[in-house]
């Protein structure tokens, strides 16, 4: 994307995002009912649960208080890669959209390299221990982008986010299978789950602070409105 919007237009980009559902659409068409017989067969042998609706969801301490986690991680994080970009882009120039680019796939790569291994000890070590590291990041990275000044800089301090995104996408389905197990409601708690996701990074994009006047960084202001 990053190489498509320099070397041909950035509405060229818009094109890739819609030809790269084409593989992910094969993919999914790849997953064979008979592969998750096993599973279904499991949730199906304990239905004391099965009777859980929306509020009873919404009575749920342990749910409510990871949808709570869910919402403020994503209400921290959500504007910090837009506000470190704007100042790269001023600095940049030509190459801000491939350095932008490498931002967002760096953490990619991570995400990939590392999600198998947050799995394991999620399952190892229990669920609390992963999510403290993977949420650790977050700060960690705010600290470093307040100090680096380098635009290459951005996109090594980027690949935290890929510690954080692994940790939340992968114990994000985790919890919500843990609090439903015995039910069918994991879809419905998974949607909880994404809507607090959803409105902490509309509430963080919305209340990103104002330039500061005079500085010569130009980097945001931490204070909001």
């Amino acid at each position: 994307m990053g190489l498509v919007g320099t070397y041909l237009s950035p509405a060229a980009v818009f094109w890739l995002t819609a030809a790269l559902a084409v593989p992910s659409l094969l993919c999914l068409l790849s997953i064979r009912p008979a592969d998750l017989a096993a599973n279904v067969a499991a949730a199906h042998a304990q239905q004391e649960r099965k009777g859980r609706g929306l509020l009873d969801l919404l009575r749920d301490r342990g749910i409510l208080v990871f949808a709570a986690c869910c919402a403020l991680f994503t209400l921290s994080n959500a504007a910090m890669l837009p506000l470190a970009g704007t100042a790269v882009t001023r600095q940049s120039g030509e190459e801000a959209s491939l350095i932008i680019a490498a931002s967002i796939v760096v953490p990619q790569l991570v995400v990939v390299a590392i999600s198998p291994s947050v799995g394991w000890l999620a399952e190892a070590r229990g669920r609390r221990l992963v999510l403290m590291v993977g949420f650790s990041m977050l700060p960690l990275r705010g600290a470093l982008l307040a100090l680096v000044e380098a635009p290459v800089g951005l996109i090594f301090v980027q690949a935290l986010d890929g510690i954080s995104a692994a940790t939340l996408n992968v114990m994000l389905p985790l919890i919500a299978a843990d609090l439903t197990r015995g039910s069918n409601r994991f879809n419905l708690c998974m949607g909880l789950f994404g809507l607090s996701v959803g409105i902490g990074g509309t509430i963080s994009t919305s209340r990103r602070g104002p330039w500061r006047a005079g500085s010569a960084r130009a980097w945001p202001s931490p204070c909001w409105g």
